[in-house]
């Protein structure tokens, strides 16, 4: 049932931190990346890959925890986009939990339950999980099947629903289609059969199915207890259905939330970096493709939307059968992390296949890359040097000299940290260039002349520019901190996190500077104009 739509090889060479240039053919580049960044970043890299190089060869590693999540929005609404909001937690009369562990989760929420529940008019709790947990003990039902028999159940939970005539008619005739086919599907799924599957007694089936059936504003929560089960998508999609035939949807308190094991993987799936459009955009939509490439400012040719966008583990395929000559790993090391590792790591070490992988690690993946790129490591390096030549350049300027010192040594000691944080993670880390060289020395700053800028020989003009270059750099690096303590709290990584909890305060601090440096000097730039 669907809502209806409206239209080894160990490499000999290689360097840590090489810069480079690269150039991906449509047709055979292609990018697999983190799914734990910023939405900037994560919508940059879809920007990049559709109106840039205009390829479908992107996905992230939410292919590993939530392509279930995507997979069932997708198949029931179309999109990716969530129908609910957690503000609905607090008008819902009915909350059901299916595999979701609220209170070790997503303990916040769990306190607005709370609060619903200790106020005027409690919601009424389900809760399907084979655990007894602490949102098992607050439940109203507690629904506990055997392990991988979610389905089953959900079939029975359907079947009340619809034997019950508790449907919204109406709801299904104007907004979804096969509602028959699902009738007939769940007809012969009753709670003594789901019984004999699951080991839920057949009488708690129907009392839940009772409090759902009644519900005026129904919210529903699915985690991973679903999403990473037997028939995960299936059922995932019947607790969709339960929404779709009750209208349980588009109106405070009713809602479902096809939860993510973080919220970043929600904001790569909706900035488009895990293969779909930005926005929760339908490639098949043609009207969603012409306003995406309205927003962009480029042909909706450009933007590819012949078939669906190619997941993580075809791009592997293609790779394999040579179809596909590059890669980009940003954050991510499928190497350890995607199935059939061993067949992963030779379809890396293939001598036709270039491999770019960008981790501020050296990681299984970056064992096998061509180039490496330490993209947080460089970005305080370059920071550090464009300071230092900002400070040299603008000498006269007491105030600007003296600070921009300052923070390039901030930017130094960042570096200096990195580099001991990485060679604790391994002992291929390399601190310096083949030829001995310190890699991305910091001892010399380029100073620059005015005319490399453009604009001419005014030292207010040249300093403003100067300064929205350092603005940007700074709020890179800042973002590439975010996602090193958001890495490191996935991981439990304590060295990491205390790293990435003091240098990225001292990062916003440069990019507060610089923001009010420009405020102040843009008035006097626009009077020289």
């Amino acid at each position: 049932m669907r809502r209806r739509r409206r239209g080894g090889h160990g490499v000999s060479r290689w360097r840590w931190g090489v810069p480079a240039r690269l150039t991906a053919r449509r047709e055979s580049g292609r990018r697999y990346g983190q799914g734990g960044g910023p939405h900037r970043a994560a919508y940059t890299l879809a920007v990049l890959a559709r109106a840039g190089i205009g390829t479908d060869h992107l996905d992230g590693n939410t292919r590993l925890c939530t392509s279930t999540a995507a997979e069932a929005l997708k198949e029931s609404f179309g999109c990716d986009g969530q129908p609910g909001s957690y503000d609905d937690i607090d008008h819902a009369d009915v909350i059901a939990l299916f595999g979701h562990n609220l209170a070790e989760t997503q303990s916040a929420q769990w306190m607005r339950i709370l609060d619903r529940l200790a106020g005027g008019d409690p919601p009424r709790l389900v809760c399907v999980d084979p655990r007894p947990t602490k949102v098992a003990r607050r439940a109203t039902v507690h629904l506990a099947p055997r392990v991988g028999t979610n389905l089953a159940l959900l079939n029975a939970l359907l079947h009340e629903v619809v034997r019950a005539g508790r449907v919204d008619t109406a709801y299904i005739a104007a907004h979804t289609v096969g509602f028959d086919e699902l009738k007939a599907r769940v007809a012969p799924c009753t709670p003594e059969w789901a019984e004999g599957v699951c080991d839920v007694p057949a009488a708690r089936i129907r009392e839940a199915a009772e409090i759902l059936g009644t519900a005026d504003r129904l919210l529903s929560t699915v985690l991973q207890g679903v999403h990473q089960s037997h028939q995960a998508t299936a059922a995932a999609v019947q607790v969709n259905n339960l929404h779709l035939i009750r209208g349980m949807l588009g109106r405070p308190g009713a809602g479902v939330l096809q939860e993510n094991g973080q919220p970043t993987a929600q904001i790569t799936r909706g900035c488009g970096a895990n293969g779909d459009l930005p926005g929760f955009r339908n490639w098949q939509n043609d009207e969603h493709v012409a306003d995406l490439a309205r927003v962009w400012n480029v042909d909706p040719k450009t933007i590819p939307h012949y078939g669906p966008p190619t997941h993580a583990l075809q791009m592997f395929r293609y790779a394999e059968q040579g179809s596909l000559r590059m890669l980009w790993i940003s954050g991510t090391n499928p190497a350890v992390s995607l199935p059939e590792p061993s067949r992963i790591r030779s379809v890396l070490a293939q001598e036709r296949l270039f491999v770019v992988v960008q981790d501020l690690f050296p990681t299984e993946t970056a064992q096998l890359a061509d180039v490496v790129l330490r993209a947080l490591h460089r970005g305080e390096q370059d920071l550090a040097t464009e300071l230092a030549s900002v400070a040299e350049r603008h000498a006269a300027e007491h105030e600007i000299h003296h600070v921009a010192l300052d923070l390039a040594a901030w930017s130094r000691e960042h570096v200096e940290r990195l580099e001991r944080a990485a060679r604790a993670h391994g002992p291929d880390f390399a601190g310096a260039d083949q030829d001995g060289s310190a890699s991305g020395s910091l001892a010399t700053p380029t100073v620059r002349t005015a005319g490399t800028r453009g604009c001419g020989p005014e030292p207010g003009l040249l300093l403003l520019h100067d300064l929205r270059d350092l603005h940007l750099m700074a709020t890179e690096n800042s973002l590439y901190w975010e996602m090193l303590a958001q890495v490191a709290r996935a991981t439990r990584d304590d060295r990491a996190l205390d790293l990435a909890s003091d240098c990225r305060p001292r990062t916003l601090r440069q990019i507060r500077w610089t923001n009010t440096m420009i405020k102040t000097l843009s008035p006097q730039a626009l009077s020289i104009l």
